[in-house]
């Protein structure tokens, strides 16, 4: 169900840019930019060992990042 104006009573209905809006929205704010091909860093996998003895020390120590001298 389409929304209405307050005052009017008419419907708001939304269209699509035709080709000739479309070139005059790139005139007045340029091409859509890109990030230039950056890609969010990966998280290394300790694997299954590396993870569980990282948590045993951090169970012990805290989150320091060193292991506590015994």
């Amino acid at each position: 169900m389409p929304s209405h104006n307050d005052i009017t009573g008419d419907a708001l209905v939304s269209r699509v840019l035709s080709k000739k809006g479309e070139e005059a929205f790139e005139q007045i704010f340029g091409k859509k930019k890109t990030n230039g091909g950056w890609k969010p860093p990966t998280v290394p996998d300790w694997g299954d060992e590396a993870s569980e003895k990282r948590q045993d020390i951090i169970g012990q120590n805290g989150n320091v990042g060193y292991e506590a001298e015994e």
